[in-house]
């Protein structure tokens, strides 16, 4: 809850970079709306089991900030966690991808903080069940592990191509599982 204690923390045990999750879906449907996040683990090993409140924006270029005052550089990345209103399912077409994720970077661009951005890593464990529901692979039963079928390489190729056109110096990837 203290971002800088825990960022000077990282910096005394030698870290310069951080991974987090920016929610490009909901940057880009009203970036300052309280939001419910739905729980995915029945336990604390990795992230909360509990409902969670929050809000993106300001608190993204906030930690941006607080990141760039500390030399840390920030990998973007999202698991399009599911909420109670589930925006993530507007995700329809690798267009929808990269343009919600062209807006996260044009907030980030506004506040004067794109250099602290190290990498766009567009889907985290693309194209799990998990983190990319809105995903239907070619054969469907593909989720995770199945990134390399022509359908998902091809909404991969598309978005990729689409943020780049907006960010060409930024590095971009999709994760896999």
């Amino acid at each position: 809850e203290d971002w800088a204690c825990v960022l000077d923390e990282l910096v005394e045990r030698g870290y310069n970079g951080v991974r987090i999750d920016a929610f490009p879906h909901f940057i880009a449907n009203e970036a300052m709306k309280e939001r419910t996040l739905i729980p995915v683990w029945n336990q604390e090993d990795w992230g909360s089991p509990a409902l969670n409140r929050i809000t993106i924006q300001p608190a993204l270029t906030e930690f941006l900030g607080l990141c760039r005052e500390r030399k840390i550089t920030v990998g973007l990345s999202s698991w399009f966690r599911e909420d109670k209103e589930n925006i993530r399912m507007q995700i329809t077409s690798p267009q929808i991808i990269a343009a919600w994720w062209v807006e996260t970077l044009r907030i980030i661009e506004a506040a004067g903080l794109l250099d602290v951005v190290l990498f766009v890593d567009l889907c985290n464990e693309w194209p799990g069940i998990f983190w990319a529901p809105y995903f239907t692979n070619d054969p469907p039963e593909l989720t995770w592990g199945g990134w390399h079928t022509e359908k998902s390489m091809e909404w991969m190729r598309q978005s990729v191509a689409l943020f780049r056109e907006a960010y060409p110096d930024l590095d971009t990837t999709y994760s896999f599982d």
